[in-house]
């Protein structure tokens, strides 16, 4: 082996695990952020090209000591709701929720997420191959001891 290649073996690893690390992401909106949690929305595309869908995502960002609750949250809580109306081209949108913790708290079985979690979003175009214009107002409850309700709106 040369030296060069010796000089340069441990860079190229480094870098491919730097690369492997980074996240598959193509853009995202800011992040809106509170007391307690920080959401943006995400797209694994950065255009539409000739798609009818668009892989998308609504990112939470918690703070320690806080959760956000799954689509059926059990004995209490709320889910995360996603009004997409104010968007351009986008017919519906469908939602892969991931598996969730469980949480014991006074008594009450509970199901959620909690430090970070990207609710996977499915985007259906009213007419693939345009344009889109992602607008969506998240509404959800973050809870620690107490329940705070919140609300972001994301562009993209």
């Amino acid at each position: 082996m040369s030296v060069l290649r010796r000089i340069l073996a441990p860079f190229s690893l480094l870098f491919c695990l730097i690369a492997a690390a980074a996240p598959a992401l193509a853009a995202a909106s800011d992040w809106s952020v509170t007391a307690q949690a920080s959401v943006r929305l995400i797209a694994a595309v950065d255009g539409v090209g000739d798609r009818s869908t668009v892989p998308m995502g609504i990112q939470f960002r918690l703070k320690p000591g806080w959760k956000v609750y799954w689509r059926s949250p059990g004995d209490a809580g709320l889910p995360p709701k996603a009004d997409w109306s104010g968007s351009q081209n986008i017919a519906g949108t469908s939602v892969a929720w991931p598996a969730p913790e469980r949480f014991s708290v006074f008594g009450l079985e509970t199901l959620g997420y909690k430090h970070e979690v990207v609710l996977p979003v499915e985007a259906r175009l009213a007419q693939p191959g345009r344009p889109v214009a992602a607008k969506v107002a998240v509404s959800y409850l973050v809870c620690a001891e107490i329940c705070v309700p919140r609300e972001a709106k994301l562009t993209l």
